[in-house]
Parts: structure tokens; C-alpha cells; sequence
């Protein structure tokens, strides 16, 4: 298995109070911060509903850029862990989920911006909920295939990571409160709590051929994939 760890540049940006759900779900733009150690009261993946502030609402969304140039070959397997930390204040952890993220630049190429809140893709999910939450220790994210694709064929992965209840299904809480899911980031001092994907490539055979992926092959005029090296010196 191999390890990548989660650019510095990564973070939360999150909304102002706004008059009403739907424009804190579609706010276009918030406050970045990708410089803290840990998430504080503002810094974690969540929603917040006041009613005695005038139906106020917020919304908290969490951002990850890794380096995926490293990895040569087909992704089979790969997880997100994420180490969980007790919010500020009476939150109540939720379940999330991650999705495709559009920020960094799309490409990770820039650092978190105030107008990346609402850089994520929830059409194209990264992963299942999660059915549970660690605060002292670290949350498994099982990334799907398509995680996995995008790892395998480009040089970054950009993975938001938002309340699933609410923010996720577009859902405003019934009821108030300020339900939130913190995480230590990569600025946390050493890597003991770090964000990070553990991932296990294909062996043997990895490239595609005639489009289909190596993954996807198990041989090659009659040749087992685990025991090939190259096709045609590739």
C-alpha cells in the first residue's frame, strides 16, 4: 500500500450568515482558510441554522488537493483518512461525504480562495456517506471508482469534503442547530494527524489497451495481466 498526504493548501471556506438556506447553499463566495492546524468552530465540514437571527444559515465545506503524479498505474483500491476533532460549542457531527472539487485552480495549481465555496461537483460523488464519526482518531472515506480514475489518470486529486445530510442533498435542517464534522489539516505540526489516501495500484499490466484499462484485463492473448510488463514495448 502507499501513502500520498494532503497539500498545505488545504482547508475550509465557509459562508457568512446568510437570510435564508438557499442562499447559503449557492453563496459565491465565503472565507478561506487553509492556514489553520486543526478546525476550530469555523474550520469544519457542516451547517448551521439560527432561527433567532433571522433564519440565519451557513454553510462550512472542506478542501483537499494531493499530488497524484507519483502514480504510474491503475488505482484498484483507495481511502481518504481524515482524523476527527471535537468542535468548539455544542456541534452535532453528521455524516459526510466527498465529491469532486473544482477549486485550487482546478487543477491545484492555487491556493484555497474565498470564491472556491462553491467550486465542488455533488453530481459526482467521490464516495459514499460516512455512517459514522471519530473525534479522537481518524475516519475512513472509502474513495469510489471514479476517485480512483481520477487518481490514476491525472497528476492531482481535488476531493471537497461536505455535511451529507443537508449541504449534500441540498436539505435545509428542520430544526436549529450547528451540526459539524472537524478535521486536523496538513499545517498540523508533524504527519501523526494529517489528512492522507492510502491506495493500492494494480500489479502486473497497468496501461489500457485499446481504451480499456489495465485494471480491467485479466489477459492478454491468453497471457495472465499479473505477468505482463509491457504490450508492444509499452
Amino acid at each position: 500500500m502507499s501513502t500520498v498526504y494532503s497539500n498545505s493548501n488545504d482547508g475550509a471556506v465557509y459562508s457568512s450568515n446568510q437570510s435564508s438556506w438557499a442562499n447559503a447553499y449557492s453563496v459565491s463566495s465565503g472565507t478561506a482558510d487553509s492556514n489553520d492546524s486543526a478546525s476550530g468552530a469555523s474550520t469544519v465540514a457542516g451547517v448551521f441554522k439560527d432561527t433567532s437571527r433571522g433564519a440565519a444559515c451557513r454553510v462550512h465545506r472542506l478542501f483537499f488537493y494531493f499530488d497524484t503524479s507519483g502514480i504510474t498505474g491503475t488505482v484498484d483500491s483507495a481511502t481518504l483518512k481524515l482524523y476527527g476533532k471535537n468542535p468548539l460549542g455544542t456541534e452535532t457531527t453528521k455524516n459526510v461525504i466527498a465529491v469532486k472539487s473544482t477549486a485550487h485552480g482546478g487543477d491545484g495549481g492555487t491556493a484555497l480562495h474565498n470564491d472556491d465555496i462553491n467550486n465542488i461537483d455533488t453530481s459526482t460523488p467521490y464516495s459514499s456517506q460516512t455512517s459514522s464519526w471519530s473525534t479522537s482518531g481518524y475516519n475512513d472515506i472509502v474513495l469510489n471508482s471514479t476517485a480512483r480514475d481520477h487518481m490514476s489518470s491525472q497528476d492531482y486529486l481535488l476531493v471537497a469534503v461536505i455535511n451529507y445530510e443537508y449541504d449534500y442533498s441540498n436539505s435545509e435542517p428542520s430544526s436549529d442547530g450547528v451540526y459539524s464534522n472537524g478535521v486536523y489539516f496538513a499545517d498540523n505540526s508533524g504527519t501523526s494527524k494529517d489528512p492522507y489516501i492510502i491506495y493500492q495500484e494494480s500489479t502486473g499490466y497497468s496501461n489500457k489497451v485499446i481504451g480499456v484499462a489495465g485494471g480491467n484485463i485479466g489477459k492478454v492473448l491468453g497471457v495472465s495481466a499479473a505477468n505482463i510488463d509491457k504490450v508492444t514495448g509499452v
